[in-house]
């Protein structure tokens, strides 16, 4: 990791990223039709759930914080298949409040429909195990609250930037679903290439 990025530096740069997101979808209308509202109210949530990673960590809350990664991941994962793969009937029984197929069917599901080129579940498959336990309160949860002193917080910077960075990821993206659900392809071309810039630079917004 370069040595010159800092936790509050990445913090200011996350603020500027949903700044600049907010701005774009400021008033932002979706189609009135359910595919569209269940979509577009999960990538709704996925800009909240960045927002409040942001502002736990600022807080020093970093258990909460990495709780909502796997929370933020799902929400544009669940989205996404909304948005492209889930049949008529499976909108109806999600409308209806019955548990979608997995994670993992969601991603098949998704990748057979040409999205992600497979990155998701490369995701999936690097980083589910440590989201769970986050949100779980699994052993990577436990550790970083054990030091040799006793029970104290004991997150890495390396680790709490990597996750401010990888919600910034998925914030841009859950934009780029929005903008996709009208078919506005300026939109999803502003955010694309934002999207571009942001992981080019690991992460980090360069303005």
């Amino acid at each position: 990791m370069d040595s010159g990025v800092t936790i509050d530096k990445v913090l200011q740069q996350a603020s500027d990223l949903a700044g600049w997101l907010h701005e774009q979808l400021s008033d932002y209308a979706v189609p009135a039709n359910p595919r569209s509202r269940l979509a577009g109210a999960c990538f709704a949530a996925v800009q909240d759930h960045h927002d409040a990673i942001a502002t736990l960590i600022e807080k020093r809350l970093h258990s909460s914080a990495f709780a909502l990664v796997r929370v933020l991941f799902e929400a544009y994962v669940r989205g996404s298949w909304l948005a492209n793969c889930a049949t008529g009937a499976e909108l109806k029984a999600f409308q209806k409040d019955a548990k979608p197929p997995s994670i993992s069917r969601q991603l098949q599901a998704l990748e057979a429909f040409g999205l992600g080129d497979g990155n998701l579940s490369k995701v999936k498959k690097c980083s589910w195990d440590a989201m769970n336990s986050y949100t779980h309160t699994g052993m990577r949860q436990i550790q970083r609250w054990n030091t040799v002193a006793g029970i104290e917080p004991n997150f890495q910077a390396e680790e709490i930037i990597q996750a401010i960075q990888f919600a910034g990821t998925f914030m841009l993206l859950s934009g780029l679903g929005i903008a996709s659900l009208n078919g506005d392809t300026a939109l999803s071309r502003r955010i694309l290439e934002k999207c571009i810039e942001w992981v080019a630079n690991g992460g980090a917004d360069e303005k």
